[in-house]
C-alpha cells in the first residue's frame, strides 16, 4: 500500500508527475496537480494560473477528473495501483543530507543547517519538494523547502523576519517572484509612499513574504505544512452551495494563513453579485490552495472568489482551489506595518 502526503510528488504509469494536494492518501484515488511529464520536466503542465483548463472540463485524455469533496471541486487524480513511485519530501531531504551530489543539493543542506541551528527546529521537520525532490533539478532551479508543525513554523517565521531585518536573507525581487510583483503590489506601493518606505522595505516589514526568500543568490520557496489543518474542513457530509462566489470580508484570525493549504477567518461578510443566501453568516472560514491567500493578515479587508460550501452543522466555509478563476484581493489593510 502506498502513502502520499501533501506536497509529496508521485509518478504515474503514464509517466506524469503530480503534486499531492491531500494528506494521508493511501488507497483508491490519489488526488494531485499534474506538473510535468517525466521526460520533459522543464515543460510545466499546469500551474495555478491554468489548472482551471482541466477543472472547467477541458477534454484532455491524459488526466482523470473526479469530485474531490475536500476541495469542493473536481480535481485530477490517479488510481493508487497506477502510481509507480512516490517521492516523500522528508525522506528525500534526509537522502540529500547524507549524500549531497550537486551544488543545488549542497545549497539546500546548508540552508536547512542554518535555519535549523538558529531556530532550534530539528532537521527531521524539514523536507524538499519540487524538482529537487525527484532529482530533476537544474543548476538554476529554485529550492522548495517543506517545514512541518505549526509550532516549528511559528519559530521559523520569527527567525526569517529577524534574518531579513539583518539582511542575511532577502525577499526576491519582482523578476524572480510573481507574488512580489503581483497580487498586492499596487496597494503596497501606495503605502510605501505614504509611509516613506521603499517597496522592498515595506515587504520586509510586513512579514507577509516570509515564505519567499532570496539567499546566496538562490530563490527559496518555503511550504509551511501542518497535518492538523486538514481536520478543520472534514471531507464528509459537505454540500456545495455556490461555485465561484465573491465575498468581501475582514480577516479576524490569521494564525494559520501562512500555511499551505492556508486557513483564515473572515467577518463583516458582504456577498457580492446575484447570489441569494438565506442567512449570511457572521464569520466564514477560508481554506485555500492559492499562494496569494498566504499573504493575508489579521485586520486586512479582502475580496475573495471561491466555492461556498456547508457542513452538516450548517457552518459555512469557502474553498479556493488552484485556478485563475479563484482569487484573493487586498482592499484595505490595518496591519501594513
Amino acid at each position: 500500500m502506498i502513502e502520499v502526503n501533501f506536497a509529496d510528488i508521485f509518478l504515474t504509469e503514464h509517466r506524469y508527475y503530480y503534486f499531492s494536494i491531500l494528506n494521508n492518501q493511501s488507497s483508491g484515488k490519489i488526488y494531485g496537480i499534474p506538473k510535468a511529464k517525466e521526460d520533459r520536466f522543464e515543460e510545466k503542465l499546469y500551474a495555478e494560473r491554468n489548472l482551471n483548463l482541466i477543472l472547467k472540463g477541458l477534454d484532455d485524455s491524459r488526466f482523470k477528473l473526479d469530485d474531490c469533496p475536500y476541495w469542493a471541486s473536481k480535481m485530477p487524480y490517479e488510481h493508487a495501483e497506477n502510481i509507480i513511485n512516490v517521492f516523500n519530501c522528508r525522506k528525500r531531504l534526509l537522502d540529500i543530507i547524507n549524500n549531497p551530489k550537486t551544488e543545488l543539493e549542497r545549497n539546500a543542506v546548508k540552508f536547512v543547517d542554518i535555519i535549523s541551528k538558529v531556530s532550534g527546529v530539528k532537521k527531521k521537520y524539514f523536507g524538499v519538494t519540487g524538482s529537487l525532490c525527484i532529482g530533476k533539478e537544474r543548476p538554476n532551479s529554485d529550492i522548495d523547502i517543506t517545514i512541518y508543525g505549526i509550532n516549528n513554523i511559528k519559530l521559523i517565521n520569527d527567525i526569517i523576519t529577524e534574518l531579513k531585518g539583518e539582511n542575511k536573507l532577502q525577499t526576491p525581487h519582482e523578476g524572480l517572484s510573481w507574488h512580489v510583483k503581483g497580487p498586492f503590489k499596487d496597494f503596497f506601493y501606495i503605502n510605501s509612499s505614504n509611509n516613506n518606505f521603499t517597496y522592498s522595505e515595506l515587504l520586509r516589514k510586513s512579514r507577509r513574504f516570509n515564505f519567499k526568500i532570496l539567499w546566496n543568490n538562490r530563490k527559496i520557496d518555503l511550504y509551511f505544512l501542518d497535518k492538523d489543518n486538514f481536520d478543520q474542513f472534514p471531507e464528509i457530509d459537505k454540500k456545495l452551495l455556490y461555485e465561484d462566489i465573491v465575498i468581501n470580508g475582514s480577516v479576524i484570525d490569521d494564525k494559520k494563513s501562512i500555511l499551505l493549504p492556508s486557513i483564515f477567518t473572515l467577518s463583516d461578510i458582504v456577498i457580492k453579485g446575484s447570489h441569494e443566501i438565506d442567512i449570511i453568516p457572521k464569520t466564514i472560514d477560508i481554506l485555500s490552495l492559492i499562494n496569494t491567500a498566504r499573504l493575508v493578515r489579521k485586520g486586512d479587508r479582502i475580496e475573495i472568489k471561491g466555492n461556498l460550501l456547508q457542513s452538516t452543522n450548517n457552518d459555512k466555509g469557502l474553498v479556493l482551489v488552484d485556478t485563475n478563476l479563484h482569487y484573493v484581493r487586498l482592499i484595505d489593510s490595518l496591519t501594513t506595518l
